[in-house]
């Protein structure tokens, strides 16, 4: 088991310090980062979910997961908007690193890494109410606190035009159509799976060489980056537990869902919070805070993988 562990935790702590190295040497730069973050985000992330979506199977527990993921986030949300209260001086945004979750560039590679095609098939349920969440209920309130007033139109171009999302419902259609068992008898399957394999391999480690590049801390950050950490950890863990629960309620355990589940609502602030608000003088507060939950994250991966792995 230790060898498993260290096989697991090396190729990410290597990644990330050749993230941090490359930072300090000059050796990307903003814009190489931004390219290796466009083709994360706009072409192997979107493969990779089609390929979760055409190959999961679709059940009555498929159902429930997408439901309880969905609420579950819904709550977190509601939560956060009550802790902002309790700490206005952490800003308006506070909620939004509250209940957001990074599964794309972070959710996905982990899961992965741990349980191949099939952790990424039982995630892919759990992320699609994420990310349904994101692009309508969290990006449109987002803009509301910026004085803005998202349309209907505005909400569905949201959702419809994100790279993820698009994805995900290309891959689902087919899936739903069950077209993947029918497709996997033929000659071309092995061809489909290797050209997938290929063309998605680059991903977690461009993104973990991201994330070295992107941690970066300052002194006077750290009460309220600490705090909102501390603050979204409980709740969003609690919340993950209670959804876990309430899933497996209704439907058979299955240790990879399960798995997928706490893992979701354990991921760091999503990425995409800059981009859908003007920031405000929060810019510092939002970056750090993001840098700071997915150290934890990685961390708290490391004792689930190694709960798991036992």
């Amino acid at each position: 088991m230790f060898l498993q562990i260290v096989n697991l935790i090396l190729p990410i702590a290597v990644s990330l310090a050749l993230g941090m190295i490359g930072r300090q040497r000059g050796w990307f730069g903003t814009e190489g980062i931004n390219a290796f973050k466009n083709i994360v985000c706009k072409v192997m992330l979107p493969l990779v979910l089609f390929n979760a979506m055409f190959t999961a199977e679709y059940s009555v527990s498929a159902l429930f997961t997408v439901a309880g993921c969905f609420l579950g986030l819904c709550l977190a949300l509601a939560i956060g908007f009550g802790l902002r209260r309790v700490f206005p001086q952490f800003g308006k945004y506070m909620p939004f690193m509250i209940s957001t979750c990074e599964s794309g560039m972070i959710g996905y590679p982990l899961i992965a890494m741990l349980f191949g095609t099939l952790g990424m098939q039982r995630f892919a349920m759990a992320d699609l109410p994420q990310t349904v969440f994101f692009f309508s209920i969290a990006a449109s309130l987002l803009q509301v606190e910026d004085g803005l007033k998202p349309s209907a139109s505005s909400l569905l171009k949201n959702i419809f035009t994100a790279p993820p999302f698009v994805g995900m419902l290309c891959g689902m259609i087919p899936g739903l159509l069950n077209l993947d068992a029918r497709f996997s008898q033929t000659a071309l399957w092995e061809t489909y799976t290797s050209l997938i394999d290929f063309l998605t391999g680059p991903t977690t480690v461009l993104i973990l060489l991201f994330l070295g590049y992107s941690l970066s801390f300052r002194k006077e950050l750290i009460k309220p980056v600490a705090v909102t950490s501390l603050l979204r950890f409980l709740v969003m863990g609690t919340v993950g537990a209670l959804v876990a629960f309430i899933v497996f309620r209704f439907v058979p355990y299955d240790r990879v869902l399960l798995f997928s589940i706490l893992l979701l609502f354990l991921l760091p602030p999503s990425f995409a919070v800059p981009m859908f608000s003007k920031l405000e003088g929060y810019e510092e507060y939002i970056s750090t805070t993001i840098s700071f939950c997915t150290i934890i994250t990685l961390l708290i991966f490391i004792v689930m993988a190694a709960i798991t792995l036992a």
